[in-house]
């Protein structure tokens, strides 16, 4: 039975008040209850479970608050939660289903993405080390605000447009998460589908309960076809996107394409950088060695700061069964 019920909330609240360090651990954790351990790696701040269904379910673990909540509402007759301090559900909402999804019994792969809100971040670290997703015929991530979008990107194919239109959902615009990024690398057709969070990135964000469980009963629905469909990955050019579009440099707001963009890891951020800006950088700058990206070093580190962290949090996961994956990642 699909309820969303007061043990439901409970564990809501418990994934909202995490920081995203915290909810790694979690999420590592709770991943461990349903799959093996050899099928479960960390690699550069995301976790991966490779599953028997060939769909990949992804959620972000950060949000765009300092802190997380520590009051949380539920209005029991309104079906919303809340909270006056942000509530985070952009993307607490999407891990938590699919938490809830594997309670189903569901075993897809899994994908919780890191630093989604810092130009998704995770998600081009994560390609540059696992060039290919295996044995997935498409992605969907639970990422979307609203009641039944689904938002395709640059993803251009319309009959795996129209398969996801008919489990009720209808196409959207929208501007990035992982799998825009995900989708380009491993050309894999992907589509954000909505799981009822509204106003995020402000104080006023709520979720609502219905569409949120709605949108999972419609994700249940694609998981349980007896033969999951494949589609070609077709990819169009927008203005606003990733692939071969164009994007930005942070630093002097010329538009490039975004192949001609580096990354720059900065005290505020990840950051777009072009050539022209990197250059006038100078010996300011370095490229860590780990995720190649640009950044501005202290003493004599070799590293970036996103990677250093991460190093010590993935080898601290992987524990005493870590073994090397062969592509920079840890099994654990």
């Amino acid at each position: 039975m699909f309820e969303f019920t007061e043990q439901d909330y409970k564990a809501f609240k418990v994934v909202a008040q995490q920081t995203q360090k915290q909810l790694r651990r979690t999420s590592r954790l709770v991943l461990e209850k349903y799959y093996e351990k050899d099928k479960i790696e960390v690699c550069q701040g995301n976790i991966i479970a490779h599953g028997t269904i060939p769909i990949a379910l992804v959620a972000h673990m950060d949000t765009v608050f300092q802190t997380p909540p520590t009051e949380i509402f539920y209005d029991r007759e309104a079906q919303v939660i809340w909270s006056p301090y942000g509530l985070g559900a952009d993307d607490r909402a999407g891990i938590y289903g699919i938490y809830y999804l594997l309670k189903q019994g569901y075993r897809p792969t899994i994908l919780f993405m890191c630093d989604e809100e810092e130009c998704c971040a995770g998600a081009y670290e994560l390609t540059k080390v696992m060039p290919k997703l295996e044995n997935v015929n498409y992605m969907i991530e639970l990422d979307r605000a609203h009641h039944n979008d689904c938002v395709f990107y640059d993803v251009a194919n319309e009959q795996f447009q129209a398969y996801v239109e008919g489990f009720g959902f209808r196409t959207a615009i929208g501007s990035y998460t992982d799998i825009r990024v995900l989708s380009h690398y491993w050309e894999i057709c992907s589509v954000n589908l909505s799981v009822g969070y509204e106003y995020e990135h402000t104080a006023y964000e709520y979720l609502k309960v219905n569409s949120f469980m709605n949108t999972l009963r419609a994700v249940a629905q694609m998981l349980s076809e007896p033969v999951v469909p494949e589609f070609e990955y077709v990819e169009q050019h927008l203005s606003y996107g990733y692939g071969t579009a164009k994007d930005f440099c942070h630093f002097c707001g010329a538009e490039l394409p975004v192949r001609a963009l580096d990354k720059i890891v900065t005290d505020t951020g990840t950051w777009n950088i072009c050539d022209v800006c990197a250059t006038n950088y100078g010996m300011d700058i370095d490229i860590c060695e780990r995720c190649f990206n640009y950044f501005i070093p202290t003493d004599n580190e070799t590293i970036c700061p996103n990677c250093k962290n991460k190093e010590s949090e993935d080898f601290a996961y992987a524990g005493d069964a870590g073994v090397g994956w062969g592509h920079g990642c840890f099994r654990l």
